[in-house]
């Protein structure tokens, strides 16, 4: 039996995660529906994670899987990531990081759900697999899911996490992409761009779509107290940012009535 394929582009992008990516690239090839492309973005690292990426391109090639790997020297997600969605050729992007681990079922579930859902882009579930026995257990039992719709009712538009989301790349043109200036995670590079595709389509959550991703930038209190901190001054600026131009788009409807 022949293997199936969805209209999917997968990019992952990587900075010095030599020690993560075989898992997540092995996770991808093992996918009980295959993605038609997978785009893997050195972020200019400098240990031996471009030598790992470029082994995969036999295995990549064995499947039929357009894979594809290339070097973004500037530094920053935003830049990483924009490296590999401007590229990507299919309809579809799905996003995952190098420390991640798609369940067997991602591409398909992602497939299944732009088939049968009039939206833009779908957030899915994500388990810590190296996080503490409690807060594993929190985030395999729906807490991404409550997260999700709390986010939406604080913020007034629904988030994403480029650790597990899809998106049209389509709908990723029309928003001009990533926020280059955004270096860090801690800058919500994800949540700002969730925050500019509301207001040209809708975004769901796909229960089914699931992830596992490292809890490594928060295995620490002093970690953790310094990215909720970050992270917390970066949604407010892009709460602000949403809400002005909510306002700007409001404004030109009164005064074109």
């Amino acid at each position: 039996m022949a293997s199936k394929f969805a209209p999917i582009s997968v990019v992952i992008p990587g900075l010095n995660e030599d020690k993560n990516i075989i898992n997540c690239l092995d996770s991808l090839l093992n996918q009980n529906v295959k993605p038609k492309q997978i785009i893997f973005v050195n972020n200019n690292s400098i240990d031996d994670t471009l030598k790992i990426a470029n082994s995969y391109k036999t295995k990549f090639k064995e499947r039929n899987i357009n894979y594809v790997v290339v070097t973004e020297i500037k530094r920053g997600v935003a830049n990483a990531r924009n490296a590999g969605w401007s590229i990507a050729t299919q309809p579809i992007i799905a996003s995952t990081d190098s420390d991640c681990r798609p369940a067997k079922n991602w591409i398909d579930s992602i497939d299944k759900f732009f088939n049968s859902n009039d939206v833009i882009a779908c957030a899915g579930k994500i388990v810590h697999y190296d996080s503490p026995k409690f807060l594993k257990s929190v985030t395999k039992n729906g807490y991404y899911k409550i997260f999700y719709q709390l986010m939406n009712f604080v913020n007034n538009f629904y988030p994403l996490s480029t650790a597990n989301c899809a998106v049209k790349k389509s709908a990723y043109i029309e928003v001009g992409g990533f926020d280059s200036n955004i270096i860090s995670t801690n800058g919500l590079d994800d949540i700002d761009i969730a925050s500019k595709l509301t207001f040209i389509g809708k975004i769901k959550y796909n229960n089914e779509m699931i992830v596992h991703s490292s809890f490594r930038r928060f295995n620490s209190i002093n970690k953790l107290t310094i990215s909720l901190i970050k992270r917390s001054l970066s949604l407010l600026k892009i709460k602000n940012n949403f809400q002005k131009k909510k306002f700007k788009l409001l404004l030109s409807k009164v005064f074109k009535q």
